[in-house]
C-alpha cells in the first residue's frame, strides 16, 4: 500500500491507501515493502503501476506511468 508521506504519495499520482498490484508488469502484491522499495531502486526509465485505489479514491482502476 502506498503509505502517507511516501514518494509515491509526494508524487501526486498515487494516494495513501492505493493498493500496488504490479510495477512494470512484475506481481509485487503481497511482498515485503523492502522487497518492493529494492526492486524499484533496480528499475530505470519508465516506472508503470497497475493498482487498486483507495476506497477513499473515486476514478476506476487504471495504469499510470511515471
Amino acid at each position: 500500500r502506498v503509505v502517507r508521506g511516501g514518494a509515491a504519495e509526494r508524487s501526486g499520482l498515487l494516494s495513501e491507501g492505493d493498493e500496488i498490484l504490479e510495477i512494470n508488469g512484475i506481481p509485487v502484491r503481497g511482498k515485503h515493502i523492502n522487497d518492493v522499495h529494492d526492486l524499484i531502486q533496480q528499475m530505470h526509465g519508465t516506472l508503470t503501476f497497475l493498482l487498486i485505489p483507495s476506497p477513499q479514491s473515486k476514478p476506476p482502476p487504471q495504469r499510470h506511468t511515471v
